[in-house]
């Protein structure tokens, strides 16, 4: 898992992204941007599902109240972290679609994620047990979920609660973190279910409450 609280003032950027809504202009041949969701194997999320969305690009959460569309492009602007923990307000995000995902450019780097379904299957069709680099998750049939990161200590419990595009991760509590200020309650959070074109399937999965945040990347087979 990765983590991330107030204390931390530098961000370093990895991968990841975040998105928006609102109009699009352009020709009736321009393809339909929102309502999708887009994700990479190395943690990138983008949930182009409407007004106040929210993503992970390179290591920030974000949510945007800024949208527009103009042809394959969207340009994600009026940023903000819905952690408190960094100050994006005058940065944005460009994302152009090429016909099997989309590139990302914004924070000084690009990230590449591809489109994944509309439909996602209900959790507990991918029930199991799976390692990703640092932590141990179990999903159970039930959508409900665990997982023990080996380097914070930190133990998860949680339920994947199915919506069209992404799940709402609900009930969250993070308990035995060697970081005290990651245990407690986590209010919001989502996960992406990746089936990519490469035959690799992933869980991309984000939690927060105030100045703190916990995200993983889970390959599923």
């Amino acid at each position: 898992m990765n983590v991330k609280n107030t204390t931390i003032l530098a961000i370093s950027f990895i991968t990841a992204t975040l998105v928006g809504c609102g109009g699009s202009s352009g020709s009736s041949d321009d393809p339909i941007l929102i309502g999708t969701t887009y994700f990479s194997n190395e943690g990138g999320i983008l949930l182009a599902k409407g007004k106040n969305t929210e993503a992970l690009f390179n290591n920030v959460l974000i949510q945007s109240s800024s949208t527009s569309q103009a042809g394959n492009t969207l340009k994600i602007t009026q940023l903000t972290d819905p952690t408190g923990i960094s100050d994006i307000s005058n940065d944005e995000l460009t994302a152009t679609y090429d016909g099997s995902g989309i590139q990302v450019t914004g924070f000084n780097t690009t990230t590449y994620l591809y489109q994944l379904p509309k439909n996602n299957l209900q959790a507990g069709d991918f029930a199991g047990s799976y390692n990703s680099d640092t932590a141990n998750w179990v999903i159970n049939s039930d959508n409900t979920f665990t997982a023990t990161d080996n380097t914070t200590g930190c133990l998860l419990t949680g339920e994947l609660v199915y919506a069209p595009i992404h799940y709402i991760v609900g009930n969250t509590v993070a308990t035995s973190c060697s970081d005290s200020r990651f245990n407690g309650n986590y209010p919001d959070g989502y996960a992406v279910y990746g089936d990519l074109p490469n035959g690799k399937d992933w869980l991309g999965i984000v939690i927060w409450k105030n100045g703190v945040a916990i995200w993983d990347h889970v390959p599923l087979n």
